[in-house]
């Protein structure tokens, strides 16, 4: 799997954990992107 397309998938996962309908915007910070790469090695 190319490098690009892990980095969109983590940033996808984040992104649908947190999401809630009516919002504007979706706050991630670092600790969740390093958590979701343990799931890639």
């Amino acid at each position: 799997m190319k490098a690009s397309n892990r980095y969109e998938q983590i940033i996808e996962r984040i992104f649908l954990s947190k999401y809630q309908e009516g919002i504007s915007e979706v706050d991630f910070v670092r600790q969740d992107i390093i958590s979701r790469l343990k799931f890639y090695f």
